[in-house]
């Protein structure tokens, strides 16, 4: 079971301190444990020790409140980032089932760097008129081992997919393959910026 909250131990100690030296003045003087009388500069040291300690404390749960406020923020954006990259793997990946090029000039950068399974690398331009020429088809594409890592205004992708009736320039290239893709946000928008496919041999 939890225990009241840091700020309400704090002030409860200050004021249960406070109040028994209010008691002990009453009387004119303060006795320590041996019976000593202190004098009244003993009594405001005493406060001005019990205040320094209240304030101490609530600065360092205000410290530890916005660092658990930073982290829940950085935590929900990465997130969001992860959602966004995984919905647009999935749209990249099944244009090749519909044959909507549409879907690879939205979600490609210009400058993409596209590496295939034969080690031939092909730019934006290049990918869009496999798609629109269907030159690159596929009857279907499943995902598995989808993982996605956010580095800020980053992410990388990693899965495998597996392609029935998946055909490129004629040939029959159907199978199972891993994927390593690298994304970068800009402006709220997330595109792909590197791609990386490898085929994966047969058992």
């Amino acid at each position: 079971m939890a225990g009241p909250p840091l700020e309400a131990n704090i002030a409860h100690e200050f004021l249960l301190n406070k109040g028994a030296v209010d008691r002990k003045a009453s009387r004119g003087c303060i006795l320590t444990a041996a019976g000593t009388p202190k004098s009244k500069s003993w009594l405001k040291s005493k406060e001005r020790q019990m205040h320094a300690r209240f304030t101490t404390g609530m600065f360092v749960l205000g410290v530890l409140t916005l660092g658990m406020a930073a982290g829940n923020s950085a935590w929900a954006q990465g997130s969001a980032a992860e959602k966004a990259v995984t919905q647009l793997e999935k749209e990249w990946n099944q244009c090749l089932v519909s044959g909507d090029a549409s879907v690879i000039e939205r979600i490609e950068s210009p400058d993409i760097i596209n590496t295939g399974w034969g080690g031939a690398v092909t730019n934006k331009t290049k990918d869009i008129e496999d798609v629109r020429s269907h030159n690159l088809t596929a009857a279907s594409i499943a995902l598995d081992d989808f993982k996605v890592r956010t580095y800020g205004h980053t992410a990388v992708a990693t899965y495998t997919f597996t392609g029935k009736g998946f055909k490129y320039d004629g040939q029959d290239i159907s199978g199972k393959y891993r994927e390593t893709d690298t994304w970068v946000e800009s402006g709220g928008k997330w595109q792909i910026v590197a791609a990386q496919t490898t085929k994966i041999a047969a058992p």
